[in-house]
C-alpha cells in the first residue's frame, strides 16, 4: 500500500517513517517543555509520613510552617516556590523567540528541580518518588534544554 505525505513524496508507510527527521520546530518545542517537566516532577509525591503524601511544594510549605528549614534547605525551598514562575518564564521567551533565554531558564528549572531533590533525599525520612525522579531526570531535561536552545537540528546542522 502506497501513501502521499504532505510533502509530495509517495511510498510505503515504513520507508516513508524511515525518512522522517526531527525538525527544529520539534527542537524549540523541547526548551519549554524542559522546564514544564521540572515543574511536573515537583507535583509528584515528594515525601510520604503515615497517609499523607506531600509533593515538593507542599513539603516545602510544611517545612516552612514547622520552621525547620534553616540555611541551605530555606534557600532551596524559595528556589522550589519560585519553580513555575521560572518555568511559565521560559514557556514566555520562547513564545517571545528568545531561544537562548528560554534554554537558560529551562536549564536553570531543571537544575532546581535536582538541587532540591537531592536536599530531600539528604534527610532520607519518608521520601516518594519525586525527588529520585528529580535527582533522575533533572540532568536529562537540563541537556535537552541546552541541545533545544542552541537552535541545532536532529540532523546536526545549524538553524
Amino acid at each position: 500500500m502506497d501513501v502521499t505525505c504532505a510533502s509530495g513524496r509517495s511510498g510505503s508507510p515504513v520507508r516513508l517513517l524511515g525518512r522522517l527527521s526531527v525538525g527544529a520546530g520539534v527542537v524549540a518545542a523541547s526548551v519549554p517543555a524542559a522546564a514544564c517537566l521540572a515543574v511536573l516532577c515537583a507535583l509528584l509525591p515528594w515525601s510520604t509520613v503515615g497517609s499523607t503524601e506531600r509533593s515538593g511544594f507542599a513539603l516545602a510549605s510544611a517545612a516552612r510552617s514547622a520552621g525547620v528549614l534553616t540555611g541551605l534547605a530555606g534557600a532551596v525551598a524559595v528556589l522550589l516556590d519560585g519553580l513555575p514562575v521560572v518555568a511559565g518564564l521560559a514557556c514566555a521567551a520562547m513564545l517571545l523567540g528568545r531561544r537562548r533565554a528560554a534554554a537558560a531558564l529551562s536549564v536553570a528549572a531543571a537544575m532546581i528541580l535536582v538541587v532540591a531533590s537531592l536536599v530531600v533525599l539528604r534527610e532520607g525520612r519518608g521520601v516518594s518518588i519525586g525527588p529520585w525522579l528529580g535527582v533522575a531526570c533533572g540532568p536529562v531535561l537540563a541537556v535537552v534544554a541546552a541541545i533545544g536552545g542552541s537552535g541545532w537540528s536532529a540532523r546536526g546542522t545549524r538553524r
